[in-house]
């Protein structure tokens, strides 16, 4: 397996389920390759703070995002 193959693997992870095979040989290839180790540990790390900030961040309502559009369309 090359490290695009396992990143994307890694990365399906966060999103559904992987098949036996890709677990038993993304193992193997994380066991040989640092980057690819780093990778998933990095991703894990981001996927949790983001999650953290996605709950603890107040929605805008209707009114603040049309205030921002409107301040958008004015700089352009």
């Amino acid at each position: 397996m090359d490290c695009e193959k396992a990143a994307h693997i890694i990365d399906k992870k966060d999103f559904k389920e992987v098949s036996f095979w890709e677990k038993f040989t993304l193992k193997l290839h994380n066991f040989l390759c640092k980057k690819c180790r780093g990778y998933e540990k990095d991703t894990h790390i981001l996927r949790r703070l983001m999650s953290k900030i996605s709950t603890e961040a107040p929605c805008l309502t209707c009114d603040e995002k049309e205030v921002i559009k409107n301040n958008l369309k004015q700089q352009s």
